[in-house]
């Protein structure tokens, strides 16, 4: 019995990324619409995500308390989606970060001077799977 491993390699996640982000970019004219896109389509992909990752576990019991569903997404989703955990920060009593030093969504998105000088980023996709 062999059990297949549930990675994608990295060149086959950015090609697909850089895909995603030039299709997010059509008939765009500011940088801000263009990183809503990204987080929309990353919002569904954390919803369903979510889901997948909940029906996966073996403890199918689903948390509504905020730091153990943030520890969720932080650790198995994370580590899941973009192959290492993410640190999660606490920055008030009820206000919290996911850290994570270089984030694979950057990493290989190269951008036109242009664009990159008026501050598109591509993390806007990993903020938009957190919000699913």
């Amino acid at each position: 019995h062999v059990e297949a491993k549930n990675e994608v390699s990295l060149s086959a996640f950015s090609y697909v990324f850089a895909e995603l982000v030039r299709y997010t970019q059509q008939r765009v004219n500011r940088v801000d619409v263009w990183e809503q896109r990204l987080a929309d389509v990353g919002y569904d992909v954390g919803v369903r995500y979510f889901e997948l990752s909940a029906f996966r576990e073996k403890n199918a019991k689903r948390d509504v308390k905020l730091l153990p569903l943030l520890a969720f997404v932080a650790n198995t989703m994370w580590r899941s989606l973009f192959g290492k955990p993410a640190e999660l920060q606490r920055l008030d009593e009820d206000e919290y970060m996911l850290v994570e030093d270089e984030n694979v969504v950057n990493k290989f998105i190269s951008l036109p001077r242009d664009i990159a000088r008026s501050g598109l980023n591509c993390s806007s996709f990993a903020a938009g799977v957190v919000e699913g």
